[in-house]
């Protein structure tokens, strides 16, 4: 496959059932961005395809956004006490949930999209915000609320946080190497995004206080675990909303640079992600195939 080369206020559908028309893949170039829109909205390919997807290798999650970490260590979730340190979510609004999604098909339909990306429809502020409010709700640890979210909507720094993401899929897809079935529509779905994600209308780059690359592993534990639960909570409030969302990495190669362009201090907050953030194109999504339970799971001992 080749390199990838440099480039450059409405609320969701309440249809829960309102899936947009299938179109084959079309053969495109890895030269740079197609066009603005949803000329090529394949829906069958990658995380957020509809039909059952099966188990893909380790060396296939390093940008998947279905497949987080989720231990949080000691981490510990103060409780409220009503007082002048309980969250606004108390006495600020939440908008109405759209979708129509029990918890279980919340937590099991919030799926990585990348090609349902509707690159032409603005995501309000307040609706943003509403997933932000719910987000500080997470487990962190010692109740320090170290974390951060850098929201970025301005195009000029979308496309320079998507050249700098691009500078890594390229490498990343070469390596890959030529895939079948499951494993080309990933693929499939990675270079959608490259080419597109400066049109993606919001970027949300979840950061947390200090810096752990040195520390030991239950530090690192610790500080992890008061982000990226608080991120994935805005990920599944966004999609009751009906946001696609999809946790990437990629990035993060060259943080201290992103750092630069969103003025974050490198030295003493970690970026942790960038979540390309957009309404979906219909709202309809089915559980992923996983492996047998018993397979993963160990009682009493491994």
């Amino acid at each position: 496959m080749r390199a990838l080369s440099s480039t450059t206020a409405r609320r969701a559908r309440p249809a829960r059932h309102s899936p947009a028309a299938a179109r084959p893949v079309a053969a495109r170039s890895l030269a740079g961005p197609a066009a603005p829109g949803r000329d090529t909205p394949d829906h069958t390919g990658c995380d957020e395809r509809r039909d059952e997807r099966l188990p893909v290798d380790l060396a296939e999650l390093a940008d998947r956004g279905d497949e987080h970490e989720e231990d949080a260590g000691e981490d510990r979730q103060e409780r409220c006490d009503g007082s002048e340190h309980a969250s606004s979510i108390a006495s600020e609004k939440i908008h109405d949930v759209i979708l129509d999604l029990t918890p279980d098909e919340l937590l099991s339909t919030t799926r990585a999209v990348r090609k349902r990306l509707d690159l032409t429809r603005p995501v309000e502020r307040e609706v943003l915000e509403d997933c932000l409010r719910l987000a500080q709700q997470a487990p962190t640890a010692s109740y320090s609320q170290s974390w951060h979210f850098v929201v970025v909507t301005d195009p000029d720094k979308r496309a320079a946080l998507a050249e700098l993401w691009r500078q890594v899929a390229g490498p990343y897809l070469e390596r890959r190497g030529a895939r079948e079935g499951q494993g080309a529509r990933i693929g499939e779905a990675v270079v959608h995004l490259a080419e597109h994600l400066h049109e993606v209308p919001v970027h949300v780059i979840p950061c947390v206080e200090g810096r752990v690359e040195d520390k030991p592993v239950a530090l690192q534990a610790s500080v992890y675990g008061s982000i990226i639960p608080a991120a994935w909570s805005f990920m599944l409030a966004a999609r009751s909303r009906g946001l696609g969302t999809v946790w990437t990495t990629f990035h993060l190669l060259h943080e201290r640079e992103a750092a630069e362009i969103l003025g974050i201090p490198y030295g003493e907050v970690m970026q942790v992600a960038l979540i390309p953030v957009a309404y979906t194109i219909g709202t309809d999504f089915k559980p992923g195939l996983r492996k047998p339970l018993d397979t993963i799971v160990h009682w009493q001992s491994w």
